[in-house]
């Protein structure tokens, strides 16, 4: 089988969305799949793609007249490369699919992920986005939506979809979350990765750690990534006096994430975006390196963390909630070694390259 796959976020760019586009691209190609992707120019793309396992087409940058260039790179190579099935990762490949599929060479099938449809913006703007999203979704060959979320809030939004619907999370790669030592040191750590804006609610977990720093004297928390909500965490930081506690790590690789990482004892994330985390890849990531993770309940959440198994969810604002669970952790040796390794088992049950594979190319033969 040959697959052309398009999509407006990859890597060196550092997100969820550019990994998980690597990830899901490298399970197909472990399983066999030929596949060539065209995606943005980068500047430093040239040893990136040097590396991967399938072919990597750059053209244009940008937004939406970025997603019309690479249309038209689809359009132009589908037919003499003899492709058997065209994937659509990204809303501005919908969109543009939304407004011009007539003109496509073939019907795509579209990986949606995320919450897609309840954007920002003026009612005008929403409305023609909404609207665009919408007819991609009613006339796409399939959607393998990333988590029940996803499928319930395309629902939502659209009605009347006759689109076959499949459910596949993206997959998480064992090589590079593998945990590869102990854990050094005696401080409680908790951590938190991902882009840092408002709605990841970084500064609850702060208000968390600053409540608890008698209670635990040895509590750490570091936050890894960057964002426009910087600024502001550093001055919560600040006000809360804890320049000790809080360290900013800034952007690293994901495989320098995954170093590191494997000396924090939870992940925590009190994501307060709009429905909730669709999916909630960190917590997998940080499972799959036996790291128990406490956040707040959403449909998507629940396929990553596993409540009381593999970690504990709380509802959304319950801080005390947060706060006992940190303190069971940290109070019970047992129960941490218990979910530690109940993490990486949920981990390698669903998530492996392997078995994520196996299913998209179940789904990419199916009639």
């Amino acid at each position: 089988m040959k697959v052309l796959a398009v999509t407006g976020a990859f890597l060196p760019d550092v997100g969820g969305m550019q990994y998980s586009t690597h990830q899901t691209l490298l399970a197909l190609t472990n399983q066999g799949v030929e596949v060539e992707l065209i995606c943005p120019k980068h500047s430093e793309s040239a040893d990136t793609d040097s590396e991967m396992p399938y072919r990597v087409m750059r053209v244009s940058q940008g937004s939406y007249i970025a997603a019309l260039h690479r249309f038209f790179l689809i359009r132009k190579i589908w037919k003499k490369n003899n492709y058997d099935q065209l994937l659509l990762m990204g809303h501005f490949e919908e969109i543009i699919y939304g407004l011009a599929q007539f003109l496509y060479p073939t019907t795509p099938i579209i990986l949606a992920a995320g919450t897609r449809l309840p954007f920002d913006g003026g009612k005008i703007k929403k409305w023609i986005r909404n609207l665009l999203l919408c007819n991609a979704y009613k006339k796409a060959h399939k959607i393998i939506a990333i988590s029940p979320a996803t499928k319930q809030y395309i629902g939502l939004y659209c009605k009347k979809i006759r689109t076959p619907f499949f459910i596949i999370p993206r997959p998480i790669d064992g090589e590079v979350w593998k945990r590869k030592r102990e854990k050094k040191g005696n401080d409680f750590t908790l951590v938190t990765f991902g882009r840092l804006e408002k709605a990841k609610n970084i500064q609850g977990v702060l208000q968390v750690v600053d409540n608890l720093r008698n209670k635990i004297p040895n509590i750490k928390y570091w936050i890894i990534g960057d964002g426009d909500y910087l600024d502001e965490l550093k001055s919560i930081v600040t006000q809360l006096k804890l320049e000790d506690i809080a360290v900013f790590v800034g952007t690293i690789s994901q495989s320098d994430v995954a170093k590191r990482i494997q000396d924090a004892d939870i992940c925590i994330l009190l994501s307060k975006r709009y429905a909730g985390e669709s999916f909630g890849r960190v917590y997998v990531e940080a499972a799959a390196l036996g790291i128990p993770s406490i956040g707040y309940f959403s449909k998507g959440v629940t396929v990553a963390v596993n409540h009381g198994v593999t970690g504990f969810l709380c509802e959304v604002d319950d801080i005390a909630c947060v706060e006992n669970s940190v303190w069971k952790l940290y109070n019970d040796t047992r129960l941490m070694d218990e979910m530690k390794a109940n993490a990486t088992a949920h981990y390698q049950s669903k998530f492996t390259l392997e078995i994520v594979g196996k299913k998209f190319v179940e789904v990419l033969n199916h009639a």
